[in-house]
Formats: C-alpha cells, structure tokens, sequence
C-alpha cells in the first residue's frame, strides 16, 4: 500500500499579498515536492475556488493529481460571508474571509471521498497548499508512529493548546476516529458562526476535539515544510 495526500487549496482567488500567478506556482511547488520527497503517493487536490481556472492551468494540475473542484457548498458560501478575525489586531490584514469553514469542509468531503474507495493506504497527510516538503522532511516520523496522529506542537499559538493544521498525518486504520473528530469540530464551528456569527478558530477546535475523542497522536520536533504565508508573505519554516 502507498500514502495519500489531500492538499487543501483556494488557488483561484485573490488573496493575501501574491498575484494569482504566484499562488499558482506555489501550487505546483507543492505538488511536485510531494512527487520528490514522497513518491510513492497518490495526490488528492481538493480546490474551493469560485473561479474557472485557465485551461493550461487545469491541464498542468490534472496531469500531476487527482483533481477535485469544491464549487456552490453551502457550508463554505455560508462562511465567506463572515469576516475572520487574526491574533494580532494590530496587523492591517487582520480581517479576511474565512478559511475555518473551507478547510474543515475539504477534510469532510476528501475523508468521504477515501472511505468509498476500493484502495486502501498505509497512511494520510493532509497538507496545506503552497507550502513544500522540504530536505527536512523524514517519512519515518510518520510511518513509526502507526496508529497515531503526527502533528508539530503549535502550544503558544493565541496562548493556548492547538494543533498545527499546516501538515499533519494519522494512519489509515483510524479513518474513523479521524472522521468523527473532523465532522464534530465543523459542527462546534458552525455553532459558534450562528452564534455569535464569528468562528472558533480551527487549531483550537482540532486540539479540543482530538482529547476529547482520545485519539492517539504524537507531537514531532520538525515537520520538513517551507513556505510563505498569504497574508503577510512572511516566511515559514517547520
């Protein structure tokens, strides 16, 4: 059995501060990292954008992956109606559409999607788009942890215990749990929107969930991905 790999995806949309082409091209950086350091992997791209991509563009992302376009959900139109609020008030791009909902909605429909499958696979990762693997990444660091969940510590982010989203992984035998955990953290954000009509954020929600499901999981020192984040261009390293 091989791995797989969801790469959750917004590529045809205006935002944050690089052009459309860049974020396509960070976009395709992903991909053929996943092809370089892991290889032998299926690549699931699951896209939201409202938008059509150009026909080069769609042909290029069809020959590298398994393509998968999120259009009209009502969970997602619902959500790009609210305005996101980010940690540090003081930055001008403090609020943005939401990409909770988004994010959470692709792992519920890509989860669905794998458990239909005839093939199984030894192991899932889910990676956000634009960001790469890099020479630091160790396969093992995943496939040794079998029957666990395998996230970087993200402990100081807003000052409490939450689970870094970026790049994570769980083994194939806990599609289940992993299921439950993801449905049940959607539905706590939804929730929170008809609330109070903001959301909860999304490394919180899987923090919580994850202890209270008593899911197994191990935190690694080092991810192995690079990249630059949206809003802010600045550099990440994990």
């Amino acid at each position: 059995m091989n791995n797989a790999f969801l790469i959750t995806s917004t590529i045809g949309k205006d935002y944050g501060v690089f052009s459309l082409e860049e974020r396509f091209n960070q976009l395709l950086e992903t991909i053929i990292s996943i092809n370089e350091y892991c290889s032998d992997s299926d690549i699931f791209l699951f896209d939201t954008s409202k938008n059509e991509l150009e026909q080069d563009k769609l042909e290029k992302l069809e020959n590298l992956c398994s393509l998968h376009f999120v259009r009209n959900d009502p969970l997602i139109n619902q959500a790009n109606n609210v305005k996101e609020r980010y940690v540090d008030s003081n930055e001008p791009w403090n609020y943005t559409e939401n990409k909770t909902v988004s994010e959470i909605r692709i792992m519920q429909l890509f989860l669905d999607y794998i458990k239909k499958q005839d093939k199984k696979y030894n192991r899932i990762f889910k990676i956000t788009g634009r960001y790469k693997l890099n020479d630091n990444f160790n396969l093992a660091d995943h496939m040794l942890n079998k029957n666990k969940a395998v996230f970087i510590s993200n402990k100081d982010y807003c000052g409490v215990d939450s689970m870094n989203t970026r790049f994570w992984s769980f083994d194939y035998s806990m599609l289940n749990i992993i299921i439950q955990m993801i449905n049940r953290v959607c539905i706590a954000t939804l929730v929170e929107l008809n609330k109070t009509n903001t959301f909860s954020i999304i490394e919180v929600s899987f923090f919580k969930e994850i202890i209270s499901l008593k899911i197994p999981f191990i935190y690694i020192k080092t991810l192995g991905i690079e990249g630059k984040f949206a809003l802010s261009g600045n550099e990440i390293n994990e």
